[in-house]
């Protein structure tokens, strides 16, 4: 799993480099990674929630903690321990049909993330508003 964050971050941190002038490109993917890992663990949190602790009353300090959590182990992980330069020779001899293929299941896995906290937060809103 870790590679796919690796790989994730990876090209967040290209994208991010050809398109950003200033230079904390680095800032800029591990947040992004950050909350895109958040909305996972939120979707299986708050299913958890709705099934288990019904009575459960949403609050925004719960997914500014899982946020925060994940800012600051990503920001360790990708800063101190698997620095870009690690990645990029890592993955500097990836061929194009590879760096293709790779990069479509970054999207998916980017996408499958969004949509299934829209689907989880409608089924949680459903559930607790009755609407």
């Amino acid at each position: 799993m870790n590679k796919l964050f690796d790989y994730t971050y990876y090209r967040l941190y290209g994208f991010n480099e050809n398109r950003s002038k200033d230079d904390i490109p680095w800032l800029y993917s591990i947040c992004l990674l950050s909350v895109i890992q958040s909305m996972n663990i939120f979707s299986i949190l708050l299913i958890y929630l709705a099934k288990y602790i019904p009575s459960y009353h949403r609050s925004p300090w719960l997914g500014v903690l899982i946020v925060a959590i994940f800012l600051l182990f990503n920001g360790i992980r990708y800063l101190i321990f698997k620095k870009i330069i690690l990645l990029k020779a890592k993955w500097k001899n990836e061929s194009v049909q590879k760096r293709k293929q790779h990069g479509i299941w970054v999207v998916v896995y980017i996408i499958v993330s969004v949509v299934s906290i829209v689907l989880v937060l409608a089924m949680f809103n459903r559930k607790v508003y009755g609407g």
